[in-house]
């Protein structure tokens, strides 16, 4: 009898603090996670709602060779996310949960038929770009942004 091989995929999650939707969010994202045979880790904001799952603070997180991170909450956090994980390449998936989101393209309902998508490789990937500032007063480095 021939064995099936599984092939482990990595992804990242990454929320925004706070949300009271990650409750209902989270499990379910996991769940369908597992079933697809991916291995995740996920920042401090999501771990309250997901127990047993490896943590990660987000400037670690791109120290693993995630196939893609999903960022559930607005621009912010995507750009927050961006940041984390944009020199090792690693795709963004962005989830909007809230009422208008420029950057988060995606709605919560789209949430598993995007993920579909892209087990399916029938999705697209765009490339942006990313600016880096740096602030200084009196010759003195200020802040970064």
């Amino acid at each position: 009898m021939a064995t099936k091989t599984v092939t482990h995929k990595f992804a990242g999650i990454m929320s925004k603090p706070g949300k009271t939707e990650l409750a209902d969010v989270v499990p379910p994202l996991l769940a369908w996670f597992r079933e697809h045979h991916y291995q995740v880790i996920i920042d401090p904001e999501t771990a309250p709602y997901a127990p047993g799952v490896e943590v990660l603070a987000r400037d670690e997180i791109a120290s693993r060779p995630l196939d893609f991170v999903v960022v559930l909450g607005g621009d912010g956090t995507l750009l927050s996310a961006a940041r984390a994980v944009s020199r090792a390449g690693i795709p963004v998936l962005g989830i909007n949960l809230g009422s208008l989101g420029f950057l988060t393209e995606v709605p919560l309902e789209n949430l598993y038929a995007t993920l579909h998508s892209i087990e399916q490789s029938c999705c697209n990937l765009d490339t942006r770009s990313m600016v880096h500032c740096e602030v200084y007063r009196k010759r003195r480095l200020r802040r970064k942004l």
